[in-house]
C-alpha cells in the first residue's frame, strides 16, 4: 500500500511538470503576450549579416519610411472577427501590381519590410506590408504559426482585388513565418487567381516540425512528450493543431510559381526544410540558396544576388 501511494505521487508530480511544461512552452510560443520582440534603436550598426545587424536595420528603416509620411494605414477583418492592420506603399505612377508581404515570427510588416521597400518601391509596384494577427498594430491573443494566417492572407487578397480591380496581379512574399503562411495559404481551394507568383524565404515545412527542432537545439530536449501536451492546448486556446500548420503538406497543393530561398547557414529553420519543400512542390519554381546566410538574413548578406534572383523569377512570372 506504501509504494502504491508513493507511485501516486511520483505520478502527481510527474503530470504536474508536465502541464506547467507544456502551458510554459505554449506561452512562450504561442501566446501573444508572453513574450515581447524588442528591437534595438540606436544607430551604431553590427555587421550586417549578424542577426542583430537585420534586426536593427529593421527598426532604421521602419523608422524611415514612417517619417516620409508616404504611408497608408489600411484595416481589414479577419474570418473570426478581428481587425488587421497594416500599411500601404503606394507606386509612384498608378499601376496594378502589387507586392503583399508577409512578415516572420514575432516582428511586424514595417520593420521586416523596411528592409525591401526600397527595392519595390524603385521597382514600381505597391508595397502592403500588414501585421500578423496577434503581431503589431492587428489583434489577436494567439500566434497562428501560419495556419491562421493562411486565411487572412487571402482577405488581403480580397481587398486588394476589391480595391485595384480583378485584373490586378499580386506577389506574395514571406519570410520565416510569413513565408510558410504563403506557402499555406497556395494550397487552398479558393486561392486567387491574381496571385501571379510566390516568394518563400526561410519558411518552415510545418510547425511541429520547426518547435520540435527548436526544443532539441535550444534545450537538447528530444521527447515530444512536451510538445504534443502544447499542441492540446493550441488545439484548445487556439483553435488550430501544430501538426496540420504544414506548409509542406500545402505546398504540393499549389499551381503557382515559387521563388524558394534559404541561407546555407541558417541554424533557426534548419536549411534542410527547403529541399523538402521544393521537392514538394510541383508548380513552376525557383531555388535561390545564399550562400553565408544565417536565418532570415539573405537579402542583407547579398543583397545583389538577392535582387537578381527575384528579378529572374518576375520575368518567369511576367510580372
Amino acid at each position: 500500500m506504501q509504494i502504491f501511494f508513493v507511485l501516486l505521487i511520483i505520478l502527481a508530480v510527474l503530470a504536474a511538470i508536465l502541464a506547467a511544461g507544456s502551458l510554459t512552452l505554449f506561452a512562450n510560443a504561442v501566446y501573444r503576450g508572453a513574450k515581447r520582440d524588442k528591437m534595438p534603436t540606436d544607430s551604431v550598426l553590427p555587421p550586417p549579416e549578424s542577426y542583430e545587424g537585420k534586426r536593427r536595420r529593421q527598426n532604421l528603416e521602419a523608422e524611415k519610411l514612417r517619417e516620409s509620411r508616404q504611408l497608408q494605414p489600411v484595416e481589414i477583418q479577419s474570418a473570426d472577427g478581428l481587425k488587421l492592420r497594416g500599411n500601404f506603399l503606394a507606386a509612384e505612377q498608378p499601376n496594378r501590381k502589387i507586392v503583399l508581404s508577409i512578415h516572420g515570427y514575432r516582428c511586424s510588416g514595417l520593420r521586416e519590410w523596411g528592409l525591401f521597400a526600397g527595392y519595390y518601391h524603385r521597382r514600381g509596384v505597391h508595397l502592403l506590408m500588414p501585421d500578423d494577427r496577434a503581431h503589431g498594430a492587428s489583434e489577436g491573443k494567439y500566434i497562428g504559426f501560419g495556419w491562421l494566417d493562411r486565411l487572412d492572407i487571402l482577405r488581403w487578397c480580397d481587398y486588394l482585388c476589391e480595391r485595384f480591380g480583378p485584373d490586378c496581379e499580386i506577389l506574395l512574399h514571406g519570410i520565416s513565418m510569413g513565408a510558410a503562411a504563403v506557402m499555406m495559404a497556395s494550397g487552398e481551394t479558393q486561392f486567387p487567381p491574381q496571385v501571379k507568383g510566390i516568394v518563400a524565404d526561410c519558411g518552415f515545412t510545418c510547425a511541429w516540425d520547426e518547435l520540435r527542432y527548436r526544443m532539441r537545439a535550444d534545450y537538447s530536449f528530444r521527447t515530444p512528450i512536451l510538445l504534443w501536451a502544447a499542441d492540446k492546448l493550441c488545439q484548445k486556446r487556439a483553435g488550430y493543431s501544430l501538426k496540420e500548420a504544414s506548409a509542406l503538406e500545402q505546398i504540393k497543393k499549389c499551381k503557382t510559381p515559387v521563388l524558394f530561398i534559404h541561407g546555407d547557414e541558417d541554424d533557426y529553420v534548419p536549411t534542410e526544410m527547403v529541399y523538402q519543400l521544393y521537392t514538394a512542390c510541383e508548380a513552376p519554381k525557383m531555388l535561390l540558396i545564399q550562400r553565408g546566410a544565417i536565418h532570415a538574413n539573405s537579402y542583407l548578406t547579398n543583397p545583389a544576388q538577392y535582387e537578381k534572383t527575384l528579378e529572374e523569377f518576375f520575368r518567369l512570372i511576367e510580372f
